[in-house]
């Protein structure tokens, strides 16, 4: 008669077999609720400081390329010195007030989809125009603020699907273009491979269109939507995440760049280039940040040495566009407009365009093509160029942060007058 004998390294194996799932199961019953906890409490990601308000604060996403952490705070520095801003992201990912899904009111609802203009960034969210309509509505025109930095038309037709089924009852999208959308919708185009077919755009998988999320593959996107990960990444992410920013200039205007930040106790390095020019190297994330009356200075002395005045670089009614794009690069993200435009009708709600020319595409007679454009395919268009250029010629105060681009609070209250103007002027939804 023979026993069956186990040897003891089987049993070994047998026990740490039992011990490795037991640890793995508790592990994963423990990390679950966590999870859950996090998402009832609604519990924030540890605040974080940095210029572009990024760290902690935003994820890749799928099928739109990119998406704000719910429930996040942080403060926007900007990299130039020139402004601070508290961020608040709500519980739908959008920096507002929390939106209801239905409509709670007998006023328009209006959906603004854009890029870090409509957002607000450079201001407090209730100095972006989005508010300030509100607000000088008498609260009888909602505004739901979709506006994310760094998006572009090509990601505004992947997003509107998603937030007219997060928000019903809109009345209007206003679709925001800005000059550098263009160059942005070049950039996607090319990471993402976007393709347009049958009316649709094409893009990458998500795991394809991020190099660190390869490895993953079906993994990455359900693992990118635990809140837990985003707790513990932000322990991770190296503060500052960039460089500081550099930028060339004529050694006299450098001079005077100079002494306003050195009124503001702002220290810049500066390095000569050549004879002619230098580079002025601006503090990362600065203690100290330009008070109004230099911001003004500022304002005003670009004002005047760099733009002219805001003449026009060619005074004619021909069709001149900003330099940094052509007019085929333009027409790349008019087909992504009007692909968008597409999906709001396919849902029966109006579209609106809404041009906002760069700083220095005030010069630049863009508007008209734009216009035209539109016209050509039925699209409600509103160009805030002529009212931008107006204020920009009349006032010594600063209307966009000169170095950094984007609006102050006063280019926002220009922004707000004109759209509500063209709301009230055409009374859509009567």
């Amino acid at each position: 008669m023979h026993t069956n004998v186990k040897s003891p390294w089987i049993n070994r194996l047998r026990n740490f077999s039992i011990n490795f799932i037991l640890v793995c199961l508790s592990t994963t019953f423990s990390l679950v609720i966590v999870e859950i906890f996090i998402r009832y409490t609604n519990l924030n990601i540890p605040e974080k400081v940095d210029c572009f308000a990024m760290n902690g604060m935003t994820l890749p996403s799928y099928p739109e390329f990119v998406r704000f952490v719910p429930n996040t705070e942080s403060i926007a520095i900007s990299s130039t010195a020139e402004f601070q801003n508290h961020y608040k992201i709500n519980s739908k990912g959008l920096r507002d007030e929390e939106n209801y899904k239905y409509k709670q009111h007998n006023g328009l609802r209006c959906l603004f989809i854009g890029d870090s203009l409509t957002e607000g960034f450079g201001v407090e969210h209730e100095e972006s125009f989005t508010e300030l309509i509100e607000k000088d509505s008498n609260h009888s025109i909602e505004c739901i603020n979709a506006g994310i930095r760094g998006t572009s038309p090509s990601d505004f037709y992947f997003r509107i699907p998603k937030l007219i089924k997060t928000f019903k009852d809109i009345n209007l999208i206003f679709l925001q273009l800005f000059d550098n959308d263009v160059w942005d919708d070049m950039r996607y185009t090319q990471i993402l491979q976007l393709k347009i077919k049958n009316d649709s755009i094409e893009r990458l998988p998500f795991h394809q269109s991020h190099s660190y999320l390869k490895h993953l593959r079906s993994f990455a996107k359900p693992l990118s939507h635990i809140r837990l990960s985003w707790i513990i990444g932000s322990f991770f992410i190296k503060i500052p995440g960039m460089e500081s920013k550099e930028l060339h200039y004529e050694c006299s205007l450098a001079e005077e760049i100079e002494k306003i930040y050195q009124h503001s106790s702002i220290k810049l390095k500066i390095n000569p280039i050549n004879d002619a020019n230098v580079r002025i190297e601006f503090p990362y994330i600065s203690e100290n940040i330009l008070s109004e009356k230099s911001l003004d200075q500022l304002w005003n002395l670009f004002k005047g040495k760099k733009y002219n005045n805001f003449d026009r670089v060619n005074p004619s009614q021909e069709i001149l566009f900003h330099p940094n794009a052509s007019k085929q690069d333009y027409e790349k993200s008019l087909q992504y407009i009007l692909l968008s435009n597409k999906l709001c009708q396919k849902n029966k709600i109006p579209m609106v365009l809404v041009y906002i020319p760069s700083l220095d595409g005030l010069r630049y007679n863009t508007g008209y093509y734009l216009s035209s454009w539109s016209s050509e395919n039925n699209i409600p268009f509103i160009s805030l160029t002529k009212p931008l250029q107006k204020a920009a010629r009349e006032s010594n105060h600063a209307i966009y942060y000169p170095i950094d681009g984007h609006f102050t609070e006063l280019g926002h209250q220009i922004a707000s007058q004109e759209i509500l103007n063209w709301i009230n002027t055409m009374n859509p939804g009567e």
